[in-house]
């Protein structure tokens, strides 16, 4: 997951349009990751929480994008 958001980001700034994509789903996966992030606090896994870090970050990247491209 951690750098999987990024061709989506790519196809967004390039084609300056969000139709097509779901909000809701990214909103989601966010939320998903977000627990992971919390648990991996507590274990001090320190590349869990790197990875979900950049993932939500990502992820977040997306949501702003979508809303600024929406249309």
């Amino acid at each position: 997951m951690l750098l999987s958001g990024l061709p989506q980001i790519v196809k967004l700034i390039k084609t300056k349009n969000s139709a097509g994509i779901s909000i809701l789903s990214y909103i989601i996966t966010i939320i998903a990751v977000s627990f992971m992030l919390y648990e991996s606090f507590f274990s001090a896994n320190m590349r869990l929480i790197f990875a979900n870090g950049i993932s939500i970050i990502i992820m977040g990247l997306i949501v702003i994008l979508i809303k600024v491209y929406k249309k």
